[in-house]
């Protein structure tokens, strides 16, 4: 692993690196954490990969099992009043995460 102020290279095999951004790790880490040390061997998901770029993006965020929109009916209603949380605020409006009251 090399540490960046922006986040931490990993090398997946010879000559090829990953980057796992500070905005993907799990909460509650941080670059110090002991997991993120010089040769210390973890488990992730690739994220993205730009072969334009030559760039592969990694995460150690919990990845959903399962597409969320699968049974979206079944968990929300029309006119369901639910609890959500305001992540994002733009000029074209606001993204929420949300779950049932």
């Amino acid at each position: 692993m090399r540490k960046a102020d922006f986040g931490v290279f990993v090398e997946l095999e010879p000559g090829l690196d990953g980057l796992i951004h500070v905005s993907q790790l799990p909460p509650g880490m941080d670059l110090k954490a002991p997991e993120l040390a010089v040769g210390e061997t973890i488990q992730g998901f690739v994220r993205e990969v730009d072969t334009a770029s030559r760039r592969i993006a990694l995460t150690l965020r919990q990845l959903p099992d399962r597409d969320p929109w699968q049974r979206i009916e079944m968990r929300y209603q029309e006119g369901q009043t639910v609890q959500g949380t305001v992540e994002k605020v733009a000029d074209f409006g606001s993204s929420s995460s949300s779950s049932p009251a």
